[in-house]
């Protein structure tokens, strides 16, 4: 199972997410987060751990190109994936240049896109896992 943390500042938006991670089944757990700071403190957790993360790029207290910085100081292999309704291109290269993953216009977001989006961070947090030596097993439900 993969654990996943979503942060976004919109309620409507992390239930966006949710509803397409719960809609395709795949074994995923989803945690949530309102913004940055509370992000950071849940990876900070003692034994926790977040193979993937989303995060809005603009939110109030910690945003997400701050909290990019702070999860690839703490946590280099978990694969970010930075949201924004902002067709921007100096924040996709601040996203990129700062250890990003991945970078999606929330507007662009339908439900064959997320999906083909998990099933490459699928595989990228795998080839993380084989690299430290050894993957993880999936189960098949939520």
């Amino acid at each position: 199972m993969y654990e996943i943390l979503v942060v976004d500042d919109s309620v409507l938006d992390i239930d966006c997410i949710l509803f397409l991670i719960d809609k395709y089944k795949l074994p995923l757990h989803a945690t949530t987060a309102v913004n940055g700071q509370e992000a950071l403190k849940q990876l900070q957790a003692p034994g926790k751990h977040f193979d993937i993360l989303f995060t809005d790029i603009k939110m109030p207290v910690m945003g997400g190109l701050e909290l990019l910085k702070r999860i690839k100081e703490i946590s280099p292999e978990t694969v970010v994936v930075l949201l924004t309704a902002f067709a921007e291109f100096d924040l996709a290269r601040e996203a990129i240049r700062q250890g990003g993953d991945d970078y999606l216009l929330k507007t662009e977001m339908n439900n064959q896109s997320f999906k083909e989006v998990l099933e490459r961070l699928k595989k990228r947090v795998t080839k993380h896992e084989v690299s430290r030596g050894g993957a993880e097993t999936e189960s098949t439900g939520r």
